[in-house]
């Protein structure tokens, strides 16, 4: 499924995610980072992680 792309820091940090990356270099500029933890433990939960 495409979506179309903003290429705003949330969006590419998620993308990384998404696509197996374990880099999040600007956590930082996130309001709550943590969100990206629990992304990652559902995504992880459903099988929807590359390995």
């Amino acid at each position: 499924m495409d979506f179309p792309r903003s290429g705003k820091k949330v969006e590419l940090t998620v993308a990384r995610l998404v696509n197996g990356s374990r880099k999040a270099d600007n956590r930082d500029a996130l309001g709550n980072p943590e969100a990206l933890d629990r992304i990652r433990e559902r995504l992880a939960s459903v099988g929807l992680l590359p390995e």
